[in-house]
């Protein structure tokens, strides 16, 4: 699935491990935010900072106009990273 993700968005295949962190940040966050304290347990030992963002809690539609306008920003007319 993740490299059908890539190949979908022109994604580097290269760029799997800077991905995998930044997931795995975002996912400590939103564990240290939104879920029962002790959540986030396996942060420490993996040594996983949570990323500096504040989780919102957003409508599917938001979430998905969000997401693209932000990907269409970053991405050239190609669509391209």
């Amino acid at each position: 699935m993740e490299a059908a993700i890539f190949e979908r968005f022109h994604l580097d295949l290269n760029a799997r491990p800077e991905v995998k962190q930044a997931d795995l940040r975002v996912l400590a966050a939103e564990q240290a935010q939104v879920m029962p304290e002790g959540t986030d347990y396996w942060t420490v030992p993996s040594r996983i900072k949570p990323a500096a963002i504040d989780v919102q809690f957003l409508s599917p539609t938001e979430s998905s106009e969000r997401f693209l306008s932000k990907f269409f920003e970053l991405t050239d007319e190609s669509g391209a990273l």
